[in-house]
Parts: structure tokens; C-alpha cells; sequence
């Protein structure tokens, strides 16, 4: 990671979230996910946590930051899936920046008290009704029940 992506870190909050997504389409059209994910074209909504308090050190070892998605309820038990926020295009800066980046080449530019989400880091997970998704996010936590 570079210098100029550490120059970002006094200009945002890591806070844990979890993106719920539902495709616009009635099927599932044979395109891969990141294709779907990369049009908006399965976001629903966004359940968004609580600023993580971290250390310049912390920032520039976000890629090494463990996110952990648990799922409980439903008929059967589903494995947590742990992963490092280096999914996040290898540091959640660099996916930052290129946000940033084509916010600012739309003429739209992030603005204070914006959401970016850098994307997931442990996969799409499919849950039913009655299920509940848990996020961990190195110290921070973020849930979504599905009644």
C-alpha cells in the first residue's frame, strides 16, 4: 500500500457492515456475481455498525483485518466463513481510492457522511426466513435478523 492511500486514513471511519442483496431479476440470468454486484444490480440494503476506533498502524494493516460472517437459524447449520479485508481489491484503501476515483470522474464526488462499501470479503451467503447473519469486523460487530 502506498502513501497516498494512507493519506485517506484522517478522512474515514471503518465501520462493519453487511450488504443485502436481492437480484432485480425474477431469475437468475447466468451472469457471474461480480457482474451483478458491479451494476447495483442486486443491492438492497446496507446494515451498517458502529466506527471501529483504530490506530494509523491499524489503518495500514486493514488488509490483514480478520471478517468473520457467522449464520444461525434455518434447518440446517451453515460453517462461518472467516477472510482478511484483503478481498477488498487487497486493501480496503485501494478500493477506497478507486471509488473515489470514478465518483470523481462522474462529476459526483464522495461527499462527508457518505457510505462507501468496499465489498465483500467473505462472499455471497444465501439466507432464508428465520435466519440471522452476524459480521464481525476485528473488534467491531454488525447483525441483520431475517424474520
Amino acid at each position: 500500500m502506498g502513501v497516498e492511500h494512507l493519506a485517506l486514513a484522517s478522512l474515514f471511519d471503518v465501520v462493519p457492515c453487511i450488504e443485502v442483496v436481492d437480484f432485480r431479476f425474477g431469475v437468475m440470468v447466468g451472469l457471474p456475481a461480480p457482474c451483478l454486484v458491479a451494476d447495483n444490480g442486486v443491492n438492497c440494503a446496507l446494515v451498517v455498525g458502529e466506527p471501529l476506533d483504530l490506530s494509523t498502524d491499524d489503518v495500514i494493516g486493514l488488509d490483514a483485518l480478520t471478517v468473520r460472517l457467522a449464520v444461525s437459524g434455518g434447518d440446517e447449520p451453515v460453517a462461518p466463513v472467516e477472510a482478511t479485508a484483503a478481498a477488498a481489491l487487497g486493501h480496503p484503501l485501494i478500493a477506497l481510492r478507486t471509488a473515489a476515483e470514478i465518483a470523481i470522474s462522474l462529476g459526483t464526488p464522495i461527499r462527508a457522511g457518505e457510505v462507501v462499501s468496499t465489498g465483500t470479503c467473505t462472499g455471497l451467503q444465501p439466507v432464508n426466513a428465520g435466519m440471522a447473519i452476524t459480521a464481525t469486523v476485528g473488534e467491531g460487530q454488525v447483525a441483520v435478523d431475517f424474520a
